[in-house]
């Protein structure tokens, strides 16, 4: 399983650092992490990347921006709060985001609930008397997490949203604290460029567990490609094996994390399947799929059938959940394409 969520009481000091530490973050009220991003019908990897802060400093580029924006801005560093000023430009801040953002700002860092789980601090910015910018993040007890940045679209100009995270960072230093980490980035958009901007950023490879350099990093295939690539390998054995089969990505992927038993359901974000799940107009009560799990470098051959549990699908309140797949028995399984060809060959 590549995504995971915990729900705690308190997530703070050394048990933030260790979930930090090893590739989470904070969602709501809760700490999750994931490895893929499904964004218009195409498949990412989502890689988690963090500020080593001792002996750092700023470049010359991140100087001149605290530097210019420091001449016309002021800002406060204080314990989160909500209030109706920030409400406000959360509102405006969320009508020009290109994207999914929760419908208020507490909705965004509490899922509703004013329960205090994290160690929550703000830091304010503004022009005169006016709130031009707003940032959140999480303190542990050596490491400091990037939440949320909002500003005034009107105020684009001074990039306000990077320029919280430089405050950010400077937070950190004058904490004394060794990390910062800033959430992931996703491969290709250069949506989060901004993040490695801040400086030589570690990577965090989820198969390895380990936080690795720039270089190290990229030396081997990112996730989304190794998973496409053993994928589409064991596609075209099998048509030159005259074995039909298609490749799809599966959207539902994410959702046993929140609200299903996770062993029953199918938890992969793309897989292959074989023959076809509509037969003389009539869907197949029974379809066999094969995912790779890159965490135990192997090929799963299921039987899989579609949710028929009514009742959970009007509580997701969403007539498309009909189509997530329960797992019904592993039939196969190898680390070798050649094997599992073999075994539809014998079973078809």
């Amino acid at each position: 399983m590549y995504t995971f969520r915990e729900k705690r009481d308190k997530i703070i000091g050394k048990d933030l650092d260790e979930y930090l530490a090893k590739g989470w973050y904070r969602m709501g009220n809760s700490i999750f992490t994931c490895q893929f991003l499904l964004q218009k019908r195409e498949l990412f990897s989502a890689t988690w990347i963090r500020l080593h802060l001792k002996d750092f400093s700023f470049n010359k580029r991140n100087r001149k921006t605290l530097s210019r924006n420091g001449k016309r801005f002021h800002y406060k560093v204080s314990k989160a709060t909500f209030t109706e000023e920030k409400e406000q430009l959360y509102k405006k801040y969320r009508e020009s985001f290109d994207g999914f953002i929760s419908e208020n700002l507490i909705a965004n860092l509490h899922e509703g609930d004013q329960k205090d789980v994290f160690d929550t601090w703000n830091i304010e910015v503004y022009e005169g008397e006016k709130l031009v910018a707003l940032s959140f993040f999480d303190v542990g007890d050596t490491s400091i997490a990037s939440i949320l940045g909002i500003y005034d679209p009107d105020y684009s100009k001074f990039s306000l949203g990077y320029y919280t995270l430089l405050l950010e960072v400077q937070q950190g230093l004058s904490l004394g604290k060794e990390y910062f980490y800033p959430g992931y980035i996703v491969h290709d958009n250069p949506r989060f460029d901004y993040k490695i901007k801040i400086g030589d950023v570690e990577y965090y490879d989820f198969l390895e567990e380990q936080w690795v350099d720039e270089f190290t990093f990229y030396q081997k295939e990112i996730m989304v490609d190794q998973l496409m690539n053993r994928l589409f390998e064991l596609n075209s054995k099998l048509i030159l094996s005259n074995i039909r089969n298609s490749v799809y990505l599966y959207p539902f992927y994410e959702v046993p994390m929140y609200f299903l038993e996770l062993d029953k359901y199918l938890e992969h974000p793309v897989y292959l399947e074989i023959g076809n799940s509509i037969i003389d107009g009539e869907e197949k009560k029974e379809r066999i799929i094969v995912v790779f799990d890159l965490t135990k470098e192997r090929y799963f051959v299921f039987s899989c059938k579609r949710l028929i549990d009514i009742d959970l699908i009007m509580a997701l309140k969403n007539i498309a959940f009909q189509n997530i797949s329960m797992k019904d028995q592993i039939l196969f399984s190898s680390p070798n394409v050649e094997d599992i060809c073999t075994y539809f060959s014998n079973h078809t």
